[in-house]
C-alpha cells in the first residue's frame, strides 16, 4: 500500500550525467512557489558538490550543510518544479520500540534504452532501537542519533540515505537516514540536530512571537477594556487591509477568550458590505439570528439583543462587523441604536443587580480604509469617567511599523528565529522595511515568515 508521505520524497542526482550515485530528501516546507528539501550532507558530496545538485531533476542549491562540524545534514532550496508538493511535518521524538517507516530509492537496473539509471522508491518498516551519541573528529559536539530496525523482509539499500524516519502514529519525521548498517540495520541523525545549521522554527512557535510584534498600543487600550467592562464595542482602522486589521482583531480576541475556549470558540465575523443593502438592516439581523438559532425568519432587534443576552450568561459572546466602512454613517448609527445601545442596558441593568455575572459581551468593529474616525458619531479614543459602554473605543489607527519595532522584535526573540534574521540585524530591518514600503504591518508579517520558511496563510491557521 502506497504511504502517504511518498509524494514528498525526492530523488537527489547529479546533473553531470558520468556521475551515477544517488541518494534521497524530502520537503519539509513550501514558500510561495519555493520548496525546500532536507537530506545528507555525504549525498551532495556524493553527486558532485553543491554546483551540480539536483532534486527530481530540478535544479537546486545547497541552502545550509553540516559537513564543516560533522553533522550529516543538508537543506536544499528549489525554486521551480516541486510547489505542488506535500510536505513532512518534523518533530523532535521518538523512543526506543517505536514503529516508524521510511522510503527512500535504490537501484532497479536501466531503462529499455539499457543507458539510463532506474531507481526504485521503496516504503520501508520497523522500529527505532537505542538513542546513540555519534561523535565525529571536525566538532566537540555529540550529535544524536537513533539505531534503526527494519522490520523482516525489509532492506536498507544504498540510496536512501536523507530518507526520513516517519513515526508511525504521529506522522512525523523525527530523523534522517544517514548510514546503513547490514541490510536489516542503519542509523538516523534525530531531527533537532538540523538546528544547529539552520532553525527550522514550528508554526505554533512563530504564531506566539508575532503575536508580541507590533499594535502595543492597541493591545494596552484593550486590555484596560475587557478587565474592567462586561460589554463593549472595540473600533479597529487603518488605511487598507494590508494594516492588519484581521490579525489584531484575532490576538485581541485570543486576549478576551478563556484558555479552555479559545479551540472551540465560534462567533459571528459579518461583512456589514455585504448584509447592509440600501440602508436595509433587515439582512443583518437575519444573519444575527441564524447564528443565535433564532426561530423567527425575520428577527427583530429586541428578540435578538434577549437571545444575546442569554448566551453571555454561559459564555462570553463575540461579535464582529467587517468593512463597516462600506455602510453609510446614518446605517451604523442606527444598528447601534437600535441594537447594540439596548443591548448595553440590559448587560449594564443585570450587572448593577447581579455582580456575579463573569462573561462579556464585545462587539468588534472593522474598518479597512480608515473612515470611521472622520464620522460625526460620538467614538472614545481614550478610558476615562466620561466613557460609557454604549460609545465604541476607537483604539489608535494602525500605522507602518517603525525601525525600532521591528529591531526590539527581532533581539528580543533571536534564539528561536532562524540566523539569516538575526546576525546581520540592522541590514535585516533595512531590507524588511525596504521590502514592505516602509513597514506595511501585514507585508512586514509576510515577509518574516518567507525568511522562517513559513506562508504567512499557514501560521494564520493557529489563530
Amino acid at each position: 500500500m502506497r504511504s502517504d508521505f511518498q509524494d514528498a520524497i525526492v530523488l537527489i542526482t547529479s546533473r553531470d550525467d558520468s556521475i551515477n550515485r544517488f541518494g534521497t530528501g524530502f520537503i519539509v516546507r513550501q514558500v510561495r512557489g519555493t520548496t525546500y528539501l532536507l537530506t545528507c550532507a555525504h549525498v551532495i558530496r556524493d553527486v558532485g558538490g553543491p554546483d551540480k545538485v539536483q532534486a527530481d531533476g530540478n535544479p537546486a542549491t545547497v541552502i545550509a550543510s553540516g559537513e564543516k562540524i560533522g553533522l550529516d545534514l543538508s537543506v536544499l532550496k528549489v525554486n521551480d518544479g516541486l510547489s505542488s508538493r506535500p510536505v513532512i511535518s518534523l518533530k523532535a521524538s521518538g523512543e526506543k520500540g517505536l514503529a516508524f517507516e521510511t522510503s527512500g530509492y535504490q537501484d532497479f537496473g536501466k531503462d529499455i534504452s539499457g543507458k539510463v539509471p532506474v531507481r526504485k522508491g521503496k516504503v520501508l518498516k520497523g522500529n527505532l532501537g537505542e538513542r546513540v551519541d555519534l561523535q565525529s573528529g571536525q566538532s566537540a559536539d555529540r550529535i544524536q542519533a537513533w539505531e534503526l530496525i527494519l522490520d523482516e523482509d525489509y532492506s536498507l539499500q544504498p540510496g536512501y540515505s536523507g530518507s526520513p524516519v516517519i513515526d508511525q502514529a504521529r506522522r512525523y519525521a523525527l530523523g534522517v537516514v544517514s548510514h546503513r548498517e547490514g541490510g536489516d540495520r542503519g542509523t538516523a541523525i534525530a531531527i533537532e540536530e538540523l538546528n544547529k545549521i539552520l532553525k527550522l522554527i514550528d508554526s505554533e512557535e512563530l504564531y506566539k512571537i508575532l503575536l508580541n510584534l507590533g499594535y502595543e498600543k492597541q493591545v494596552m487600550l484593550f486590555r484596560r477594556l475587557k478587565r474592567d467592562n462586561h460589554v463593549a464595542t472595540f473600533l479597529i482602522h487603518g488605511e487598507s487591509r494590508y494594516y492588519g486589521q484581521d490579525w489584531l482583531r484575532k490576538r485581541l480576541i485570543n486576549l478576551l477568550l478563556l484558555p479552555e475556549e479559545k479551540t472551540k470558540a465560534k462567533f459571528p465575523i459579518i461583512s456589514l458590505g455585504q448584509k447592509v443593502r440600501r440602508n436595509d438592516t433587515k439582512a443583518l439581523w437575519r444573519e444575527l439570528g441564524r447564528w443565535f438559532a433564532l426561530t423567527e425568519e425575520q428577527p427583530s432587534p429586541e428578540q435578538l439583543v434577549e437571545k444575546i443576552y442569554q448566551c453571555s450568561q454561559k459564555r462570553d459572546v463575540l461579535l464582529v462587523f467587517c468593512e463597516v466602512e462600506k455602510v453609510p454613517e446614518t446605517v451604523f448609527d442606527q444598528i447601534l441604536h437600535q441594537f447594540w445601545l439596548p443591548l448595553v442596558r440590559r448587560v449594564q441593568t443585570e450587572v448593577a443587580a447581579n455582580q456575579k455575572n463573569k462573561y462579556k459581551i464585545f462587539l468588534f468593529v472593522i474598518d479597512y480604509e480608515g473612515r470611521v474616525e472622520n464620522w460625526r458619531m460620538s467614538l472614545a479614543h481614550q478610558l476615562d469617567g466620561n466613557w460609557e459602554p454604549s460609545i465604541p473605543v476607537c483604539s489608535p489607527k494602525l500605522i507602518e511599523f517603525s525601525e525600532t519595532e521591528l529591531s526590539n522584535w527581532l533581539d528580543n526573540n533571536s534564539q528561536f528565529l532562524p540566523d539569516s534574521l538575526v546576525e546581520n540585524m540592522d541590514l535585516v530591518v533595512e531590507e524588511i522595511l525596504e521590502n514592505t514600503d516602509n513597514g506595511i504591518p501585514e507585508d512586514v508579517l509576510v515577509e518574516i515568515c518567507d525568511r522562517c520558511y513559513w506562508e504567512w496563510e499557514e501560521i494564520l491557521k493557529n489563530a
